[in-house]
């Protein structure tokens, strides 16, 4: 479980922007260049394109082997670790309704670190009701609202690939 610990959630989101975000401002750079009959970054940015997806992958497969629901057989000393850590790395989130949660999620440090206040608002507006549909619970909206933020980073991240490519074809 030890190993667990260091590559929880919230680590693997942080690696996957990281990632991207360099990656972004790569494939930015080469489309702001106007001569670009060379780009030696071209396949830096895209290791670190395919990095961040990488983070993004572990990161969802944590979060469904943490948050999802466990099988019968699992033992209570695992539950209880399980509560335990949830809480001690803030992976869950404490309040019920739209204000509370609102309130909490524009301080949480992680959250802050790679979301506006805008972003947080128009994620959270976008998913509260629809997490309480079904089977979902209300506790694990601060993990779908990064994991999609992270998600929509990498899609318009792909984009400027795409551009990229584009570009370089077109020059020569």
């Amino acid at each position: 479980m030890h190993k667990f610990i260091e590559e929880h959630i919230y680590s693997n989101v942080a690696r996957a922007f990281t990632s991207v975000n360099k990656a972004a401002k790569l494939f930015q750079g080469f489309l702001d260049m106007e001569d670009t009959s060379i780009f030696p970054d071209y396949y830096r940015a895209r290791n670190k394109l395919r990095e961040g997806e990488e983070a993004y992958k572990d990161a969802l497969r944590n979060a469904k082997k943490m948050l999802g629901p466990l099988p019968e057989y699992v033992k209570d000393d695992y539950l209880q670790w399980r509560e335990e850590f949830l809480e001690q790395h803030q992976i869950l989130a404490k309040g019920n309704e739209l204000e509370e949660l609102r309130k909490e999620l524009k301080t949480s440090d992680f959250l802050n670190q790679w979301m506006t206040e805008e972003d947080i608002d128009k994620s959270l507006d976008q998913h509260y009701h629809s997490q309480q549909e079904g089977k979902r619970k209300m506790v694990n909206i601060k993990v779908r609202i990064i994991l999609d933020k992270l998600k929509e980073v990498l899609i318009n991240t792909k984009e400027l690939q795409n551009q990229t490519m584009k570009k370089q074809q077109e020059n020569l």
